[in-house]
C-alpha cells in the first residue's frame, strides 16, 4: 500500500500523488491508520495556500475501514455510504491493504464475463501455451508457478508472448514472467531446487535463469513515473497492475496467469484483447508518448509487424508528440531503429514515422528512402549470402544483421547520414562503416573510373572492410564501380607475390623501406598482368634495385 505520514507536508503529498496516480492515500503512523487524504483534498488544501502544512492537519479523525473478512457486499455498502473511493482494509488495529472502486469494478467485469464462452477463451489460451512452448519450458514454467506459490506470491506470463497466443499467432521466443513478489529471490530458489543458473540485477528487481537450452526473464512488479517529458522513468516495486499500466499499449498490458487454479486465466485490465482482435494499437494515457517519446517508434513497428493501426486518437498523440524525439538521446533512437529494421518491411515502417514528423525530428534531413531503399534492402541478404560464396578472401563474416541495414539507409542520405550517425550514437566502428560506403559511393578516382588499371582498383579498395565494400556495390549507381569492386573481390584481392623479403635481401637489398616500395610495384605488375612468374618477379625486383642503387649514388 502506497501510504502517506502525518507530518509530511501537503506539497510532498502532492508530489507523491502525482508519483504514483492513484486518487487517494492512507495516512499511516508506525502500521496504523489515522485516515486517508484524496487528490481532491489535497487539491483543496493547495487552493486555500495550505502547501507547507502537515497532513495531520487535514485529517478529520473518520475513516470507513473494512475488515479482510468482510464481503464485498460490505466494501460496496461502505462506499456508497460514505462516497469514498478507497477504503482501507484493516486487521488487528494495523492496515494490511487498500480496496478501490476500480477493484470493485473489475470484479463485476470477471462475473459477467464468467459464462461458458469465457470459459472456453481461458481453456483455449491455456492450450495454445502447452503447444506453442516445448516440454523443457513447460516444466519451467510450472516450476516457476509452484516456487511462486510456496512463497505466497504469483507469477503471470506477460508481453509479447501472450497477445501472440490471444490472437492465435505463432510466439516469439521471448518468455517474460511477472512476480508479484521478489523475483530475484525466487529466481534463485528455482536454480537451487531446479538447476540452471541465474543471473540477477537486485537493484532492478530483475533476474534471468537460464536451463539448459533456454532462457527465461523473470521481474518483479513494478510502477514507474517520469520526472520530466522525455526523461527514463524512475522504478519502483509494485503490483501487477501497476506493472502492466506502465506499459506503452493496451495490447501489450495483457497477462497470463500461471497459479494451478487459475492456469490460462487472462488478466486485462485495459482492454486489450478487444484492440487486438480489432488490430489497433491504443496508448494506455495521453500523455504517454509526451512521457516516452521513443513509444512512437515502437508504435509504428508494432503497426508494420502485425498489420495493425494506431486508433485515430494514438495517431493525432503521435504526430503531436513527435518533436520531442529532437530532446531524446541518439543512443535510445538508435535501439529502436535497429529493432525496427529486424522488421520483414522496414521501409513501410520508415515512411509512416516520415508521415508523422518522426524521422525529421530525430534529424532534419533523414527521409524514408521510398522504393529504392526498399529495393536495396531486399537484396542485402541475397547480396551477402552470394558474396560469402564468391568472395572467401576478404574476410566478410555472415550476415547481415540489423546495424548493416541501418548503415545502408543512413549512407542513402550522404554527407547528411554521416551527421545522423554522429545524432544516433553509433558506436565508431559502425560510424566509419556509414562514412566508408558514402565516400566510395561519391568516389571519382580509379575505383569508379573505367579506365582503371587493376592495380589502381586495388590500392582504392584494399584498405575498406569487406562490409563497406558491399553496401557501397549495392547502392552505388555507377556501373564502373560496381564492376571494380565486384573484380576486386573476387580477384584482385586475392593476388599476392612470389616473392618475400628473404628473396631481397639474397638479391643483396639492404632492410629497410625500399622493401616495402619493391615489393609494392612487384605487386602492381602481377595485378596488372605484367608479370606471370616467380622469375619474372625476380627480374622486375633485380631491376628496380639496380634503379634504385644508381639514383641513391647518383
Amino acid at each position: 500500500v502506497r501510504a502517506l505520514e502525518p507530518d509530511q507536508t501537503v506539497d510532498e503529498a502532492v508530489a507523491f500523488a502525482r508519483r504514483y496516480g492513484h486518487e487517494g492515500y492512507p495516512v499511516v503512523e508506525d502500521g496504523k491508520l489515522l485516515g486517508v487524504l484524496t487528490r481532491r483534498d489535497l487539491d483543496r488544501a493547495l487552493h486555500h495556500h495550505m502547501a507547507s502544512v502537515p497532513l495531520s492537519r487535514l485529517l478529520s479523525g473518520q475513516s470507513p475501514t473494512v475488515s479482510p473478512d468482510d464481503s464485498v457486499e460490505t466494501l460496496q455498502q461502505v462506499m456508497m455510504e460514505h462516497d469514498v473511493g478507497q477504503v482501507p482494509v484493516v486487521e488487528h488495529g494495523q492496515i494490511i491493504g487498500i480496496a478501490t472502486r476500480t477493484d470493485l469494478l473489475e470484479l463485476w467485469s470477471e462475473r459477467l464475463a464468467a459464462g461458458s464462452r469465457r470459459r472456453r477463451h481461458v481453456a483455449d489460451v491455456g492450450e495454445a501455451l502447452v503447444k506453442a512452448l516445448t516440454p523443457t519450458q513447460m516444466d519451467a514454467i510450472r516450476a516457476i508457478a509452484e516456487v511462486a506459490a510456496e512463497r505466497s506470491e504469483r507469477a503471470y506470463l506477460v508481453g509479447g508472448l501472450v497477445r501472440d497466443l490471444v490472437l492465435g499467432r505463432e510466439p516469439g521466443p521471448d518468455i517474460d514472467v511477472v512476480i508479484a513478489g521478489d523475483a530475484t529471490t525466487l529466481a534463485a530458489e528455482l536454480a537451487q531446487k531446479h538447476g540452471g543458473r541465474v543471473t540477477a540485477h537486485r537493484r532492478f528487481g530483475t533476474a534471468k535463469w537460464i536451463i539448459g537450452e533456454d532462457e527465461i526473464d523473470l521481474s518483479s512488479a513494478r510502477s514507474e513515473y517520469y520526472r520530466e517529458p522525455t526523461a527514463l522513468p524512475s522504478v519502483v516495486r509494485g503490483s501487477l497492475r501497476s506493472d502492466l499500466r506502465r506499459r506503452d499499449f493496451t495490447i501489450n498490458t495483457l497477462a497470463l496467469d500461471l497459479d494451478a487454479a487459475r492456469f490460462g486465466r487472462i488478466i486485462d485490465p485495459y482492454h486489450g484483447v478487444a484492440d487486438a482482435k480489432a488490430g489497433l494499437i491504443r496508448v494506455l494515457h495521453s500523455l504517454s508518448f509526451v512521457e516516452d517519446p521513443t513509444r512512437i517508434l515502437r508504435a509504428v513497428r508494432f503497426e508494420v509487424r502485425l498489420g495493425f493501426a494506431m486508433d485515430p486518437r494514438t495517431a493525432e498523440l503521435a504526430a503531436d508528440a513527435a518533436p520531442l524525439l529532437e530532446r531524446v538521446s541518439g543512443a535510445r533512437i538508435r535501439n529502436e531503429l535497429l529493432q525496427l529494421f529486424r522488421e520483414p518491411d522496414p521501409v513501410a515502417a520508415l515512411r509512416r514515422l516520415e508521415a508523422l514528423g518522426a524521422l525529421e525530428a530525430v534529424h532534419p534531413a533523414l527521409g524514408a528512402g521510398g522504393e529504392r531503399l526498399a529495393a536495396l534492402l531486399s537484396s542485402l541478404g541475397p547480396a551477402w549470402e552470394s558474396w560469402l560464396e564468391e568472395a572467401t578472401g576478404i574476410g566478410l563474416e555472415p550476415g547481415p544483421r540489423p546495424q548493416h541495414a541501418l548503415a545502408l539507409w543512413l549512407a542513402e542520405h550522404g554527407q547528411a547520414g554521416i551527421d545522423a550517425a554522429h545524432r544516433l550514437h553509433l558506436t565508431r566502428r559502425q560510424s566509419d562503416l556509414v562514412a566508408a560506403v558514402v565516400q566510395l559511393v561519391a568516389s571519382d578516382g580509379p575505383a569508379g573510373a573505367a579506365d582503371s588499371r587493376p592495380s589502381q582498383v586495388y590500392r582504392a579498395l584494399c584498405g575498406q572492410r569487406p562490409e563497406a565494400l558491399l553496401l557501397a556495390w549495392l547502392a552505388t549507381t555507377n556501373d564502373s564501380l560496381r564492376h571494380n569492386i565486384h573484380v576486386y573481390v573476387t580477384e584482385l584481392a586475392q593476388t599476392r607475390t612470389l616473392l618475400g623479403g628473404h628473396d631481397l635481401e639474397r638479391l643483396g637489398l639492404e632492410p629497410g623501406p625500399i622493401y616495402g616500395d619493391v615489393l609494392d610495384a612487384v605487386l602492381n605488375a602481377r595485378l596488372d598482368g605484367i608479370v606471370e612468374t616467380r622469375q619474372d618477379e625476380l627480374s622486375l625486383a633485380t631491376r628496380l634495385i639496380s634503379e634504385a642503387t644508381e639514383h641513391s649514388e647518383a
